[in-house]
């Protein structure tokens, strides 16, 4: 059965010089009684904040056409993945406090080459920032914590770069007086406005259902009928897909309207790895490092398999994932495996790790452990099972970057 759930986002305006809003700050929050963020992890606080702005409530709805800045750290400037953002919609701003190396510098140049305003947040001048202050369209300067005189010198020093400033947590009239008379050319605080929260209440998908969907998805012939139907027996699962589809994640030219549409569209490689996250991201009150493993070690197994030629690989990534459905849904595997369609080599695979889908999945839980002298030993070499292991941890990682 579908449960209720809330998904937040808060917004603030940066004012020009005119006092019109000229962009909006989205600020993440994961209550409505919040009055500012509690970020504890900032990578999945932005894949929060993205999922929550642009699937469940809406940037439109948000923002409507203005464009929108969120704060990014390194981590996701540099990845390896492209940002599911259309690059005219939106402001991506560095944390401060990040390490400035080459690698940092020609992934901010090829974001702005994308078409997004790069923009230095909390910014206080040092030199190694130099190459930096060539890219950003935007610094954002503290006038609360610089103060009138770390103003004064961080505008001197800024002045001869070609960019705009950008006065945050401006709270008095003295303090916008001050900024507007040094030619600052935006403006953002209490002073103006304070953070206005948005919320959607949507429908938290059917584990059994969504079980069910990634089950038969691993059938290369399962028909579109088939899949429609499973779909069918859970509105939020369908509503989710069809919010997914049509989001800026996409950035489609025409917006699909029905579940075939969609499944047509996605194909069945893309659609698996929906469905596997909707598992694993959905599941409450689980450890951030168990949802990644439980990712990993499904990728892991198809790594593997598909290094050893097997042409069907789905069902080896089906066994990893379901291998911690037990920990991750807190029931029995019995009590999984009962509520699923599987076929008896996946399931004697994960009841008893034997068949040829149960030696691969005994050997990466062994590696895991680093238990690479004790087990049984698959015909790879140690750097093609490094490889394999390197690439699944990398996919986990930035998929897991995506969501909350």
């Amino acid at each position: 059965m579908s449960q209720v759930s809330t998904a937040y986002v808060a917004r603030q305006p940066i004012l020009d010089q005119h006092l019109d809003v000229a962009f909006y700050e989205l600020l993440h929050r994961s209550e409505a009684s919040l009055e500012t963020a509690q970020v504890v992890n900032q990578e999945l606080a932005t894949s929060e904040l993205l999922v929550n702005s642009l699937i469940e409530i809406g940037l439109e709805r948000i923002v409507g056409q203005q464009r929108a800045f969120i704060n990014l750290s390194r981590e996701h400037v540099v990845g390896d993945w492209p940002l599911p953002l259309d690059p005219k919609r939106f402001g991506l701003e560095l944390l401060e406090n990040e390490q400035v190396d080459q690698v940092l510098i020609d992934a901010l140049r090829e974001r702005r080459e994308q078409g997004f305003l790069v923009v230095l947040d909390d910014f206080v001048y040092e030199h190694e920032w130099d190459p930096m202050l060539h890219i950003a369209h935007i610094v954002k300067l503290d006038v609360a914590a610089l103060g009138e005189e770390g103003i004064r010198d961080q505008h001197r020093l800024l002045r001869r770069y070609p960019l705009r400033l950008l006065a945050e947590k401006v709270e008095t009239a003295e303090e916008f007086e001050l900024c507007r008379l040094l030619g600052f050319d935006y403006f953002q605080g209490y002073f103006f406005a304070r953070p206005e929260l948005f919320s959607a209440t949507g429908l938290r998908a059917s584990q059994t259902t969504t079980l069910q969907l990634l089950s038969e998805v691993q059938d290369p012939d399962i028909s579109l009928d088939r899949l429609e139907e499973i779909l069918a027996q859970d509105v939020a699962l369908s509503y989710k897909l069809l919010r997914y589809i049509n989001s800026a994640f996409f950035n489609l030219p025409r917006e699909f309207k029905t579940i075939r549409q969609a499944l047509v569209y996605l194909g069945l490689g893309p659609l698996r790895v929906w469905v596997s996250l909707m598992i694993v991201v959905d599941v409450e009150d689980r450890p951030h490092a168990l949802k990644q493993l439980a990712l990993t070690r499904a990728k892991f197994c198809q790594c593997l398999a598909e290094r050893m030629g097997r042409e069907d690989t789905g069902p080896y990534f089906t066994a990893g994932l379901f291998s911690t459905l037990d920990a991750l849904l807190g029931m029995p595997m019995d009590e999984v495996l009962h509520q699923l369609p599987l076929d008896g080599e996946t399931k004697a695979a994960l009841m008893t790790r034997s068949g040829p889908v149960g030696s691969v999945l005994r050997f990466a839980i062994e590696h895991e452990r680093g238990q690479w002298e004790q087990g049984d030993k698959l015909p790879l070499s140690a750097q093609e099972v490094n490889e394999a292991y390197a690439e699944a941890v990398s996919w986990s990682e930035e998929l897991l970057k995506l969501v909350r």
